[in-house]
């Protein structure tokens, strides 16, 4: 996993290689149950290293050093959420998914790969609001911003972050999010593109937008 390797690098991740036997054990995981959980698509698990380095590229505008409460939206097969709890050991992730399916595998996964600061919630976003708080909310092709962002700064304490991992051309949903964020109180305070060095040999093709929580 010669990506994965570079994009640990890049964000000064320590105890790389008990990361990446996590990460393998999660890949292999992924591919043998993929079709009993609905999990990803054939074509996604073909290229579920990019995938990876893409979430790992959230670290970007995330202090992983620091402890935090980190909630992710619509976790699903736990590409962004489980990826995240191993690169950063020191954060509590909350995988928040209402698939029944999902989150068995989600429980699976974090046992066999031995990740013991993350949980498995079922339920619906949009249920947890008002009766929990996390200093940081995530996600990964859960929909539009305008969408996502009630429920992910319902779920923020005031300051908290809320970072969207979306594809590259982003401008257009950020400004029709605008009138949804300035009523709940969010700030857009950065749109990232992570890029890829030229030796990954995986061009960029995300981006990301941090919303505070004012």
């Amino acid at each position: 996993m010669e990506l994965l390797e570079n994009a640990m690098e890049r964000q000064q991740i320590i105890d790389k290689n008990t990361k990446i036997e996590k990460i393998e054990c999660y890949v292999e995981m992924i591919k043998s149950r993929r079709r009993w959980g609905g999990l990803v698509s054939k074509e996604t698990a073909l290229n579920l290293e990019g995938l990876i380095v893409d979430s790992i590229g959230m670290l970007q505008v995330l202090s992983c050093g620091e402890p935090k409460s980190v909630v992710d939206i619509g976790s699903g097969s736990g590409i962004l959420g489980l990826v995240l709890a191993v690169m950063c050991p020191e954060w509590k992730v909350s995988m928040v998914e209402s698939s029944g399916r999902k989150c068995a595998f989600l429980a699976e996964a974090k046992w066999a790969m031995e990740v013991e600061n993350a949980s498995v919630v079922r339920a619906r976003a949009q249920s947890l609001v008002g009766a929990v708080q996390y200093d940081v909310a995530v996600s990964r092709a859960a929909g539009t911003i305008s969408m996502i962002a009630p429920m992910a700064l319902g779920l923020l304490r005031p300051g908290g972050r809320y970072v969207a991992l979306k594809r590259r051309d982003i401008g257009s949903e950020v400004e029709d999010a605008g009138p949804v964020l300035s009523e709940l109180g969010g700030e857009v305070v950065g749109i990232i593109l992570p890029g890829s060095p030229p030796d990954w040999e995986a061009p960029g093709r995300t981006s990301l937008v941090a919303i505070d929580k004012m």
